[in-house]
């Protein structure tokens, strides 16, 4: 597999390649003795990091970490690990515990189980197995690509989020619109994305053994359950995160929306 170096100028490219060695004994068990790993400087790549990075990716590098057991090296090697390695998991080519240890993670085919040895070892090797098919790498984790578009997803609305609390934080109050697909907890609370409205008015109903919460609009409480509803809300600190708090629900169906966007509380 390809890797990359770094020299005390230059960051380099290598291919390291590692071989198994197999005994078998007059019972026929068969034991791995050790393993041969030979280390072959290919090139410079680049002074700069990213330029570097871009080069070996081009190359078809998969694992795109500079390797610190490449540090200040420029000279092909060899060296010879044993069969239960001194190496740290997460440099080792071999398995060091389960149920394929002492076999070569670049043959294991069991990618159930190389995704839950990576959780365990952060093991390089697992690591670009995983990468070669389909799984993308986030921060120092390993998720499918289906994960990572849903935690990027997340992040953006978070984001969004984050800057509408910040508006309606920075005029004092703001107007929210939306339509709930549940009646309020018996808290007073809802979700809205990423966050949690609270009413300070409410009536807390009970029906088939659960407890519901339901605003109260003009004296009486409203089901808001699938309608849409605009409330005007400020910002407050709740249980030690921001959270909105509904001070006065304008509308409940919408219509005033317009009217209401240039009230103040």
């Amino acid at each position: 597999m390809l890797a990359i170096g770094f020299t005390n100028k230059y960051f380099t490219l290598w291919d390291i390649q590692s071989s198994p060695q197999y005994s078998q004994d007059s019972h026929g068990h068969v034991t791995l003795t050790h393993t041969s790993v030979i280390y072959t400087y290919l090139q410079n790549l680049s002074m700069t990091e990213s330029e570097a990075i871009a080069k070996a990716k081009a190359k078809g590098c998969v694992n795109l970490e500079v390797d610190k057991e490449l540090f200040g090296r420029n000279e092909s090697w060899s060296a010879i690990h044993n069969g239960y390695c001194f190496l740290p998991d997460d440099l080792c080519p071999l398995f060091t515990f389960g149920k394929y240890e002492g076999t070569k993670i670049l043959d294991c085919t069991d990618i159930h189980y190389l995704v839950w040895f990576f959780g365990k070892t952060k093991s390089r090797y697992a690591k670009m197995i995983l990468l070669e098919n389909g799984f993308v790498a986030l921060e120092n984790d390993i998720v499918t690509k289906a994960q990572f578009d849903e935690i990027q997803e997340s992040r953006k609305a978070r984001e969004l989020v984050d800057l509408e609390i910040k508006a309606i934080e920075d005029s004092g109050s703001g107007h929210i619109v939306f339509t709930p697909e549940r009646n309020l907890s018996e808290r007073g609370s809802i979700g809205y994305k990423c966050i949690s409205v609270f009413f300070k008015d409410y009536k807390k109903m009970y029906y088939n053994g659960f407890y519901y919460g339901l605003p109260i609009v003009d004296g009486s409480a409203k089901q808001i359950k699938g309608k849409e509803i605009v409330l005007l809300v400020r910002v407050i600190l709740y249980d030690e995160q921001k959270a909105l708090e509904v001070i006065h629900v304008k509308s409940i169906d919408g219509k005033q929306f317009i009217k209401h966007l240039k009230e103040k509380i």
